[in-house]
């Protein structure tokens, strides 16, 4: 029994600039860890394989709903359609919902409470809720796993 796995140029830190299949993986982020943890647990478990790292892959879209289009084609459509794009995370929060969160995600624990906006005023008026749209580019993720790297990535 044989078995491919595909992974990424993301398990080597970028020091280096080029990679050879030997040199030794630093992954910088749980991503990068996870697709690292894939290729020992390969390794370990089987004699015949194939780990196939590599980067910028680009081609049609896959008909998956969790397919996006490759860098290369965003590029070209980005370059032939100016104009206005709202560019976030999928999903959307309110202040309160942010730290909550956070909070969620750290040993720290402080007690919350949800306040109106006008509890703090600022020189510049806010909208009351302006959640953005992105309706012209390839979906980005949630905004629960973006924080969720970034907070993960802050404790490593």
């Amino acid at each position: 029994l044989r078995l491919v796995h595909f992974s990424t140029n993301y398990v080597f830190d970028g020091r280096k600039g080029e990679y050879r299949e030997s040199d030794t993986p630093n992954p910088l982020s749980v991503y990068a860890r996870s697709k690292l943890r894939g290729e020992r647990t390969v390794a370990a478990a089987m004699d015949e394989y194939y780990l196939v790292r590599t980067a910028v892959i680009f081609g049609p879209k896959g008909s998956s709903d969790l397919s996006k289009r490759s860098f290369v084609e965003l590029m070209i459509d980005l370059a032939s359609d100016f104009g206005v794009y709202h560019l976030t995370n999928a999903g959307s929060a309110s202040w309160y919902d942010l730290a909550r969160r956070i909070f969620d995600l750290t040993p720290r624990k402080p007690q919350l409470i949800a306040v109106h906006g006008s509890t703090f005023p600022r020189k510049a008026i806010r909208p009351a809720k302006a959640v953005l749209m992105n309706t012209k580019t390839a979906l980005l993720r949630p905004w629960e796993e973006a924080l969720r790297e970034f907070v993960v990535g802050r404790r490593a």
